[in-house]
Protein backbone atom coordinates (compact mmCIF):
# COMPACT_ATOMS: atom_id res chain seq x y z
CA UNK A 1 0.00 0.00 0.00
CA UNK A 2 1.39 3.41 -0.94
CA UNK A 3 1.78 6.18 1.62
CA UNK A 4 -0.96 8.17 -0.12
CA UNK A 5 -3.43 5.27 -0.01
CA UNK A 6 -2.51 4.54 3.61
CA UNK A 7 -3.22 8.14 4.58
CA UNK A 8 -6.56 8.06 2.75
CA UNK A 9 -7.59 4.89 4.56
CA UNK A 10 -6.59 6.35 7.95
CA UNK A 11 -8.57 9.55 7.46
CA UNK A 12 -11.76 7.60 6.71
CA UNK A 13 -12.02 6.88 10.47
CA UNK A 14 -12.84 9.65 12.92
CA UNK A 15 -11.67 8.95 16.48
CA UNK A 16 -14.59 10.73 18.12
CA UNK A 17 -15.60 8.24 20.81
CA UNK A 18 -13.11 8.88 23.60
CA UNK A 19 -15.85 10.42 25.73
CA UNK A 20 -19.28 8.93 26.30
CA UNK A 21 -22.30 10.76 24.93
CA UNK A 22 -23.45 11.52 28.47
CA UNK A 23 -20.06 13.08 29.24
CA UNK A 24 -20.10 15.06 25.99
CA UNK A 25 -23.50 16.55 26.78
CA UNK A 26 -22.51 17.33 30.38
CA UNK A 27 -19.22 18.98 29.41
CA UNK A 28 -20.93 20.92 26.62
CA UNK A 29 -23.51 22.42 28.98
CA UNK A 30 -26.40 20.87 27.06
CA UNK A 31 -29.94 20.86 28.44
CA UNK A 32 -30.80 17.50 30.09
CA UNK A 33 -33.61 16.94 27.55
CA UNK A 34 -30.97 16.66 24.81
CA UNK A 35 -30.29 13.10 25.95
CA UNK A 36 -33.76 12.07 24.73
CA UNK A 37 -32.90 12.91 21.12
CA UNK A 38 -31.78 9.43 20.05
CA UNK A 39 -31.09 10.55 16.46
CA UNK A 40 -28.81 13.45 17.35
CA UNK A 41 -25.36 13.92 15.85
CA UNK A 42 -23.07 13.37 18.88
CA UNK A 43 -21.26 16.60 19.77
CA UNK A 44 -17.76 15.22 19.10
CA UNK A 45 -18.80 13.99 15.64
CA UNK A 46 -20.47 17.31 14.86
CA UNK A 47 -17.40 19.26 16.03
CA UNK A 48 -15.06 17.08 13.96
CA UNK A 49 -17.11 17.45 10.79
CA UNK A 50 -17.37 21.20 11.28
CA UNK A 51 -13.71 21.88 12.07
CA UNK A 52 -12.40 19.73 9.21
CA UNK A 53 -14.80 20.98 6.53
CA UNK A 54 -15.22 24.67 7.36
CA UNK A 55 -13.42 27.73 8.70
CA UNK A 56 -14.36 30.10 11.55
CA UNK A 57 -17.16 32.42 10.49
CA UNK A 58 -18.63 29.92 8.00
CA UNK A 59 -22.35 29.10 7.97
CA UNK A 60 -23.59 25.66 9.06
CA UNK A 61 -27.09 24.36 8.29
CA UNK A 62 -28.86 21.39 9.89
CA UNK A 63 -32.15 20.92 8.03
CA UNK A 64 -33.53 18.53 10.68
CA UNK A 65 -31.74 19.70 13.79
CA UNK A 66 -33.54 17.90 16.62
CA UNK A 67 -32.08 19.03 19.95
CA UNK A 68 -29.51 21.18 18.16
CA UNK A 69 -26.15 19.52 18.83
CA UNK A 70 -24.88 20.49 15.35
CA UNK A 71 -25.91 24.11 15.85
CA UNK A 72 -24.41 24.28 19.32
CA UNK A 73 -21.07 22.83 18.23
CA UNK A 74 -21.03 25.25 15.30
CA UNK A 75 -21.27 28.15 17.74
CA UNK A 76 -18.64 26.69 20.07
CA UNK A 77 -16.20 26.41 17.13
CA UNK A 78 -16.78 29.98 15.96
CA UNK A 79 -19.22 29.29 13.10
CA UNK A 80 -22.72 30.61 12.42
CA UNK A 81 -25.65 28.20 12.48
CA UNK A 82 -29.20 27.74 11.19
CA UNK A 83 -31.41 24.79 12.10
CA UNK A 84 -34.88 23.66 11.14
CA UNK A 85 -37.30 21.34 12.89
CA UNK A 86 -41.02 20.60 12.73
CA UNK A 87 -41.15 19.44 16.36
CA UNK A 88 -41.90 22.26 18.86
CA UNK A 89 -40.29 20.25 21.66
CA UNK A 90 -36.96 20.02 19.86
CA UNK A 91 -37.14 23.67 18.88
CA UNK A 92 -37.37 24.58 22.58
CA UNK A 93 -34.47 22.29 23.52
CA UNK A 94 -32.30 23.49 20.62
CA UNK A 95 -32.87 27.13 21.57
CA UNK A 96 -31.96 26.31 25.18
CA UNK A 97 -28.71 24.77 23.97
CA UNK A 98 -27.87 27.78 21.80
CA UNK A 99 -28.56 30.07 24.75
CA UNK A 100 -26.25 27.95 26.91
CA UNK A 101 -23.52 28.15 24.25
CA UNK A 102 -23.71 31.95 24.24
CA UNK A 103 -23.68 31.96 28.03
CA UNK A 104 -20.52 29.83 27.89
CA UNK A 105 -18.70 32.24 25.61
CA UNK A 106 -19.87 31.55 22.04
CA UNK A 107 -20.14 34.77 20.04
CA UNK A 108 -21.47 33.77 16.63
CA UNK A 109 -25.23 33.93 15.86
CA UNK A 110 -27.41 30.82 15.74
CA UNK A 111 -31.10 30.37 15.10
CA UNK A 112 -33.72 27.63 15.01
CA UNK A 113 -36.68 27.86 12.62
CA UNK A 114 -39.91 25.88 12.71
CA UNK A 115 -40.49 24.09 9.42
CA UNK A 116 -39.05 21.73 6.83
CA UNK A 117 -36.19 22.54 4.43
CA UNK A 118 -38.88 23.51 1.92
CA UNK A 119 -39.13 26.70 3.97
CA UNK A 120 -35.77 27.70 2.46
CA UNK A 121 -36.55 26.49 -1.06
CA UNK A 122 -36.82 30.01 -2.43
CA UNK A 123 -33.14 30.62 -1.78
CA UNK A 124 -33.10 33.98 -3.55
CA UNK A 125 -35.90 35.27 -1.34
CA UNK A 126 -34.18 34.13 1.86
CA UNK A 127 -30.83 35.54 0.79
CA UNK A 128 -29.14 32.20 1.50
CA UNK A 129 -28.41 31.11 -2.06
CA UNK A 130 -24.81 29.94 -2.16
CA UNK A 131 -24.18 31.13 1.40
CA UNK A 132 -24.10 27.83 3.32
CA UNK A 133 -20.66 26.26 3.72
CA UNK A 134 -21.73 22.96 5.30
CA UNK A 135 -24.98 21.04 5.56
CA UNK A 136 -24.58 18.64 8.48
CA UNK A 137 -27.42 16.39 9.62
CA UNK A 138 -28.34 12.85 10.65
CA UNK A 139 -30.58 10.25 9.07
CA UNK A 140 -33.39 10.37 11.59
CA UNK A 141 -35.84 7.70 12.72
CA UNK A 142 -33.43 4.78 13.24
CA UNK A 143 -35.75 3.13 15.80
CA UNK A 144 -38.23 1.14 13.76
CA UNK A 145 -41.41 -0.51 15.03
CA UNK A 146 -40.68 -3.97 16.36
CA UNK A 147 -43.70 -5.24 14.40
CA UNK A 148 -41.97 -4.66 11.04
CA UNK A 149 -40.41 -7.62 9.26
CA UNK A 150 -37.26 -7.24 7.15
CA UNK A 151 -39.20 -6.34 4.01
CA UNK A 152 -41.25 -3.78 5.93
CA UNK A 153 -38.12 -2.27 7.49
CA UNK A 154 -36.42 -1.95 4.10
CA UNK A 155 -39.53 -0.29 2.68
CA UNK A 156 -39.71 2.15 5.58
CA UNK A 157 -36.04 3.08 5.26
CA UNK A 158 -36.35 3.48 1.50
CA UNK A 159 -39.12 6.01 2.13
CA UNK A 160 -37.00 7.83 4.69
CA UNK A 161 -34.05 7.99 2.31
CA UNK A 162 -36.34 9.44 -0.36
CA UNK A 163 -37.28 12.14 2.13
CA UNK A 164 -33.59 12.72 2.76
CA UNK A 165 -33.06 13.13 -0.99
CA UNK A 166 -35.80 15.78 -0.99
CA UNK A 167 -34.15 17.49 1.97
CA UNK A 168 -30.74 17.54 0.28
CA UNK A 169 -32.34 18.83 -2.92
CA UNK A 170 -33.87 21.71 -0.97
CA UNK A 171 -30.49 22.45 0.66
CA UNK A 172 -28.37 22.13 -2.49
CA UNK A 173 -29.11 25.65 -3.85
CA UNK A 174 -28.03 27.07 -0.50
CA UNK A 175 -24.57 25.51 -0.60
CA UNK A 176 -21.69 27.59 -1.88
CA UNK A 177 -19.90 26.12 -4.92
CA UNK A 178 -17.69 23.34 -3.57
CA UNK A 179 -19.44 23.37 -0.19
CA UNK A 180 -20.10 20.10 1.61
CA UNK A 181 -23.00 18.06 2.93
CA UNK A 182 -22.34 15.44 5.63
CA UNK A 183 -24.92 12.85 6.71
CA UNK A 184 -24.39 10.85 9.90
CA UNK A 185 -26.10 7.44 10.03
CA UNK A 186 -26.56 5.21 13.05
CA UNK A 187 -26.11 1.48 12.33
CA UNK A 188 -29.56 -0.10 12.29
CA UNK A 189 -30.61 -3.74 12.40
CA UNK A 190 -33.84 -5.45 11.52
CA UNK A 191 -33.68 -8.69 13.46
CA UNK A 192 -30.16 -10.00 12.90
CA UNK A 193 -29.68 -8.16 9.58
CA UNK A 194 -27.70 -4.91 9.44
CA UNK A 195 -29.43 -2.57 6.98
CA UNK A 196 -27.21 -1.02 4.31
CA UNK A 197 -28.29 2.55 4.97
CA UNK A 198 -25.04 4.27 3.81
CA UNK A 199 -25.61 3.02 0.25
CA UNK A 200 -29.15 4.39 0.30
CA UNK A 201 -27.85 7.72 1.60
CA UNK A 202 -25.27 7.81 -1.20
CA UNK A 203 -28.07 7.36 -3.73
CA UNK A 204 -30.12 10.06 -2.01
CA UNK A 205 -27.24 12.51 -2.33
CA UNK A 206 -26.68 11.66 -5.97
CA UNK A 207 -30.39 12.15 -6.63
CA UNK A 208 -30.05 15.62 -5.10
CA UNK A 209 -27.22 16.45 -7.54
CA UNK A 210 -24.40 16.23 -4.97
CA UNK A 211 -21.05 14.54 -5.60
CA UNK A 212 -20.11 11.75 -3.15
CA UNK A 213 -16.50 12.17 -2.05
CA UNK A 214 -16.08 9.98 1.03
CA UNK A 215 -17.74 7.24 3.04
CA UNK A 216 -16.28 6.54 6.46
CA UNK A 217 -17.01 5.87 10.11
CA UNK A 218 -17.03 8.04 13.22
CA UNK A 219 -16.19 6.11 16.35
CA UNK A 220 -18.59 6.18 19.30
CA UNK A 221 -16.36 3.84 21.32
CA UNK A 222 -13.00 4.27 23.00
CA UNK A 223 -10.02 2.95 21.07
CA UNK A 224 -6.94 1.77 22.94
CA UNK A 225 -4.34 0.24 20.68
CA UNK A 226 -6.06 -2.64 18.90
CA UNK A 227 -8.96 -2.80 21.37
CA UNK A 228 -12.34 -1.11 21.00
CA UNK A 229 -14.47 -0.49 24.10
CA UNK A 230 -18.08 -0.02 23.01
CA UNK A 231 -20.41 2.19 25.00
CA UNK A 232 -23.95 0.77 24.91
CA UNK A 233 -26.69 0.30 27.46
CA UNK A 234 -27.53 -2.82 29.44
CA UNK A 235 -30.43 -3.71 27.14
CA UNK A 236 -28.22 -3.65 24.04
CA UNK A 237 -25.55 -5.77 25.72
CA UNK A 238 -28.12 -8.30 26.88
CA UNK A 239 -29.68 -8.51 23.40
CA UNK A 240 -26.26 -9.12 21.87
CA UNK A 241 -25.48 -11.84 24.41
CA UNK A 242 -28.80 -13.57 23.76
CA UNK A 243 -28.26 -13.41 19.99
CA UNK A 244 -24.79 -14.90 20.34
CA UNK A 245 -26.13 -17.69 22.55
CA UNK A 246 -28.69 -18.44 19.83
CA UNK A 247 -25.92 -18.70 17.23
CA UNK A 248 -26.16 -15.20 15.72
CA UNK A 249 -22.90 -13.23 16.20
CA UNK A 250 -24.10 -9.65 16.73
CA UNK A 251 -21.46 -7.08 17.62
CA UNK A 252 -22.05 -4.10 19.87
CA UNK A 253 -22.39 -0.76 18.09
CA UNK A 254 -19.10 1.14 18.13
CA UNK A 255 -19.49 3.74 15.37
CA UNK A 256 -21.75 5.85 13.20
CA UNK A 257 -21.50 5.80 9.42
CA UNK A 258 -20.61 9.07 7.71
CA UNK A 259 -21.25 9.97 4.07
CA UNK A 260 -19.75 13.19 2.68
CA UNK A 261 -20.87 15.00 -0.46
CA UNK A 262 -19.61 18.07 -2.29
CA UNK A 263 -21.61 20.63 -4.21
CA UNK A 264 -20.48 21.22 -7.77
CA UNK A 265 -18.07 24.03 -8.48
CA UNK A 266 -19.87 25.04 -11.69
CA UNK A 267 -23.63 25.44 -12.23
CA UNK A 268 -25.42 22.30 -13.38
CA UNK A 269 -26.70 23.99 -16.57
CA UNK A 270 -23.14 24.64 -17.77
CA UNK A 271 -22.19 21.03 -17.12
CA UNK A 272 -25.31 19.78 -18.89
CA UNK A 273 -24.58 21.94 -21.92
CA UNK A 274 -21.07 20.51 -22.13
CA UNK A 275 -19.46 23.92 -21.63
CA UNK A 276 -16.98 22.58 -19.08
CA UNK A 277 -16.39 19.71 -16.72
CA UNK A 278 -16.64 20.14 -13.00
CA UNK A 279 -13.49 21.46 -11.37
CA UNK A 280 -11.65 19.66 -8.56
CA UNK A 281 -12.33 20.77 -4.97
CA UNK A 282 -10.37 23.61 -3.46
CA UNK A 283 -6.90 22.72 -2.29
CA UNK A 284 -6.08 22.20 1.35
CA UNK A 285 -3.99 25.38 1.29
CA UNK A 286 -7.05 27.51 0.51
CA UNK A 287 -9.69 25.63 2.56
CA UNK A 288 -9.52 22.62 4.91
CA UNK A 289 -11.60 20.47 2.54
CA UNK A 290 -9.68 17.30 3.33
CA UNK A 291 -9.81 15.52 6.68
CA UNK A 292 -6.31 16.52 7.69
CA UNK A 293 -6.53 15.19 11.23
CA UNK A 294 -8.22 11.86 11.94
CA UNK A 295 -8.30 12.64 15.66
CA UNK A 296 -10.96 14.63 17.55
CA UNK A 297 -11.16 18.40 17.34
CA UNK A 298 -9.13 20.36 19.87
CA UNK A 299 -12.28 21.17 21.82
CA UNK A 300 -12.93 17.48 22.52
CA UNK A 301 -9.36 16.17 22.76
CA UNK A 302 -9.01 13.87 25.77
Amino acid sequence: MTAERSKSAATAVWFTGERSLTDQLRRGGYAPATQADHDQVPPTIAAHAITTRTQPGDLILDPDCGAGTVLTEALYTGRRAIGLTVDPRWRRVARMNLTAAHRNGARRPGTVLTGTPGLLRDAEATGLAGQVDLVLTSLRGHRLSTSLDHAGARSEWTARCRRLADTLSDCHPLLRPGGHAVVVIQPTRCGDVLLDLPTQVLEAGRAAGLIPIQRGIAMTARVRGHEVFARVGFAARRAAEQARAAGTPIALTAHCNVVIFRARILPANLLADGVATDLPPATASSRPDGIANPGPSARWAA
